[in-house]
């Protein structure tokens, strides 16, 4: 969409920050790897975290697989915060594997913070496998809240996989269905947030910040359901739902079930205009390293775990997921490429 400016108070990023420090403990003993963008939320805070109790903060010019996973353990790094994508980019490299059993060997590395899209199960279990003995924090958070509005520790993940957690210090959460009513139950709805750390407004904008609130709570835009003991679990955007035959779908279903199939490294779903059924399901598939997706055995696969009317209509691959500008994986560039006839179908 539209880039807008999201005014934050000096009050609300301050309290922001004393509430992440609460839950992440950051120490003079901490050596924190940047490869974040300081114009990114999550980086600035990492980087001010890490400078306002004592730590030595490490900074790279920009996120490269090899020079990443060498300075986790040249430089001694205790804590570093990445976005998904670059830990996909990592794994998809068979060459890195050495680099990254150094990382384990030495042990320095204690915690690897996570945001800013999606996780996913597959990535999630990847990262604990490769980066044993190292804690994975996942976190969720918006522009509009000041950022980090859940925070999914070992524990939660353990309880509820998938799930982004709990919500962080004097955050509060409903999700409310279509018609703007408090859903009591697991159904999926827009998830709603209020706290004392919410924006002052979009920049310019007062009708635009007016229609992003409902009640008091912000509308987030984001679906979700309530799950064990109050944690939630993102279900996708309400604006990237797939309608496809009058079923409303949501992507982040569709894209778990082919991540759990073991040569998937990564996967996305959209939904493609079409006479007959208003949208179908396109799925683009990234196969790990070395692996060969067969599309028989990847149906079937799938047969076994969406129901008929959420099996993709047409599958593509591709060597890595489609980054938008800020270097999240991007599902409108991945439309794009099949409304322009660029995408590489998978075929049997």
């Amino acid at each position: 969409g539209e880039p807008k400016g999201v005014v934050i108070t000096h009050d609300a990023f301050l309290a922001k920050l004393l509430h992440i420090q609460s839950l992440l403990r950051f120490t003079p003993d901490d050596r924190v790897l940047l490869v974040l963008n300081l114009s990114f939320g999550f980086g600035l805070w990492v980087c001010l975290l890490t400078l306002l109790h004592g730590g030595t903060l490490l900074m790279v010019p920009k996120f490269e697989a090899s020079r990443f996973v060498a300075a986790l353990a040249d430089r001694r790094v205790t804590r570093v915060g990445v976005v998904p994508t670059m830990l996909r980019v990592l794994f998809a490299d068979p060459q890195q594997g050495e680099a990254i059993d150094r990382v384990t060997k030495i042990g320095g590395l204690k915690q690897i913070l996570i945001g800013g899209e999606s996780l996913g199960l597959s990535l999630a279990a990847q990262i604990r496998g490769r980066f044993a003995g190292c804690e994975l924090v996942d976190i969720y958070g918006l522009t509009e809240t000041s950022t980090c509005d859940f925070f999914a520790f070992p524990a939660d993940a353990a309880a509820v996989p998938g799930s982004i957690g709990r919500p962080a210090p004097q955050v509060q959460y409903r999700i409310v269905d279509a018609q703007g009513r408090v859903i009591d139950g697991p159904a999926a709805g827009e998830l709603q947030l209020r706290s004392i750390t919410l924006m002052a407004g979009y920049l310019d904008a007062p009708a635009l910040t007016e229609a992003s609130y409902q009640d008091g709570w912000f509308k987030t835009g984001d679906l979700a359901r309530q799950r064990e003991g109050g944690r939630v679990e993102l279900m996708g955007r309400l604006k990237e739902l797939i309608s496809r035959g009058g079923n409303k779908l949501t992507p982040v279903e569709i894209e778990q079930a082919i991540c759990s199939h073991p040569d998937v490294a990564a996967a996305m779903a959209v939904g493609v205009a079409d006479a007959l059924l208003g949208e179908r399901i396109h799925a683009l598939i990234v196969p790990r390293a070395g692996a060969v997706v067969s599309l028989p055995v990847l149906r079937q696969h799938l047969a076994s775990r969406l129901e008929r009317f959420k099996q993709p209509d047409a599958f593509h691959l591709a060597d890595a997921l489609p980054l938008g500008r800020t270097g999240k994986a991007d599902r409108g560039q991945f439309r794009l490429l099949i409304e322009a006839g660029t995408s590489r179908p998978l075929v049997d």
